[in-house]
């Protein structure tokens, strides 16, 4: 594999969809600024409090003088700024405090720790070694909070997030937690794309008390966890709902997987062969290969001596870019693959069929026709605030879609903070992340009663390439937030 190959797996760990508890709009929304869309369980004394911190801050709002710029009042519904209704840019005068029925996760201090009168802290482990393979700077995904800071913040304070290298390695997102939580003194940290990096960093979170909300992991070792919140679904189901994508568009061939022979990704494909056998798929040939194999000729061509006419790639998007790049001559299969730019964006043959499954929605860069067109509002919006405090960012070519998913995720992110409210304590966060019932739009909608308290949805996007107006290869939605076929 060459140095710049290497580069770019790590990138992908960039796009930290860490919160993506959202969904198609809730009726009555105005446009994509509108937030407010999250709820708690009904009855409970968390949606009690949520209610009486927002009657506070609108009462407060409503003291201030109307219309100046910067000002509570300057906002009119459905604009920009609306999305917390006025925008209160004045330091909140509410002491952070629990309410009864809140966790007793924390105390004193550390309660309070990384939220202020005018600020929240969060940090966040990533690839960063990688950003410059995918032409993004570690800047360029606070565009979202730096929007959302100029219209005046969360509840009067404004939102910090800082990245830690997390190297693609299990240890080193251990390190970057705890550099998260020595240097930064976070309100909570954040986990970005990796099945190998995650259960770590979910177990060290559960020892040392830290907050922790992260991307797609598997389910094995998550029951009992107390400060560890997943709003996407889990590695397991990822891999059985690819067998229902097999079932539905490939049945009757033959198919073959190269999976990720890891602790931490195997879970992924045991759920695929047993929802295959379940549906009476004709798996032919799998093959288990260590991370950064990157040679999969010989496979490949075992596969082509066997018929397999649909290859099911269970790798990060380096890897399956390099599987399809190394399909030997004369052999065209379909393929099943996690869905990025890099891929498409890299192949050699652009009208090689391929098909995806993820937890994020699609993005293609000004496209807000056909099956954008639910969510197009979101789509002009993200590229309004890349174009006035990023212009520089290239949407359209490799990294534009995990700045997308990153830019959702941040909005749902956002969400659970305004339902904190003015009196916000990490114990109060903890306990409405187990009661959130939210749809923040494009992503799937969350509902973490329904599975626990710690797991928010079980919902995939299905992905196919197209060639977008851009004139690259890209992905478009063929299916949204579905948890069956």
């Amino acid at each position: 594999m060459t140095r710049y190959a290497r580069r770019r797996a790590g990138a992908l760990l960039l796009a930290f969809a860490t919160t993506a508890c959202s969904g198609a709009q809730l009726k009555g929304a105005t446009g994509p600024d509108t937030l407010a869309q999250g709820s708690l369980a009904p009855g409970s004394s968390a949606s009690a409090s949520a209610s009486a911190a927002a009657a506070r801050a609108t009462a407060s709002a409503a003291a201030a003088k109307p219309g100046a710029k910067g000002k509570p009042g300057a906002s009119k519904p459905g604009t920009p700024g609306s999305t917390y209704g006025p925008v209160v840019t004045n330091r909140p005068a509410v002491t952070p405090h629990d309410v009864a029925g809140d966790l007793n996760l924390f105390s004193g201090a550390l309660n309070t720790r990384g939220i202020s009168g005018d600020e929240i802290r969060l940090c966040a482990h990533a690839a960063l070694t990688y950003a410059d393979a995918f032409q993004t700077k570690p800047e360029d995904f606070n565009v979202f909070w730096t929007d959302l800071n100029d219209k005046g913040g969360i509840n009067g304070r404004k939102v910090s997030m800082v990245y830690k290298d997390d190297g693609y390695d299990p240890a080193q997102a251990i390190q970057a937690a705890t550099d998260c939580v020595s240097k930064e003194s976070p309100f909570a940290i954040l986990g970005g794309i990796g099945f190998d990096q995650i259960p770590g960093v979910r177990d060290w979170a559960e020892s040392h008390k830290e907050l922790y909300i992260h991307h797609d992991a598997t389910e094995k070792g998550l029951a009992g966890k107390q400060y560890s919140f997943t709003p996407i679904p889990t590695v397991e189901k990822l891999g059985s709902m690819f067998a229902e994508l097999a079932r539905k568009e490939f049945a009757g061939k033959k198919i073959g997987m190269i999976y990720r022979a890891s602790d931490y990704w195997k879970p992924g494909s045991d759920a695929f062969l047993k929802a295959a056998k379940a549906y009476g798929l004709n798996v032919v040939a799998s093959y288990g290969t260590p991370k950064n194999q990157a040679n999969y000729s010989q496979q490949l061509i075992d596969m082509q001596q066997k018929g397999i006419q649909v290859v099911f790639a269970w790798e990060n998007a380096l890897a399956a870019t390099e599987m399809i790049n190394q399909t030997p001559p004369g052999y065209h299969p379909s393929w099943m693959v996690f869905p990025f730019n890099l891929t498409t964006q890299s192949l050699a043959d652009k009208t090689t069929d391929i098909w995806g499954i993820a937890s994020w929605p699609a993005y293609s860069y000004h496209d807000y026709s056909g099956p954008f067109a639910s969510y197009a509002a979101d789509i002009k919006e993200f590229e309004r605030q890349y174009a006035k405090w990023r212009p520089s960012t290239d949407l359209s070519s490799l990294g534009g879609d995990l700045l997308f998913l990153n830019w959702v995720a941040q909005k749902a992110t956002a969400d659970v903070l305004r339902l904190c409210g003015p009196a916000c304590t990490r114990n109060h966060f903890a306990t409405l992340m187990t009661k959130y019932k939210g749809t923040v739009s494009p992503n799937c909608p969350a509902d973490f009663p329904r599975y626990g308290g710690h797991l928010g949805s079980q919902a995939v996007n299905v992905f196919h390439t197209y060639t977008g107006p851009s004139g690259k290869l890209g992905w478009k939605p063929v299916s949204r937030c579905v948890e069956h076929f």
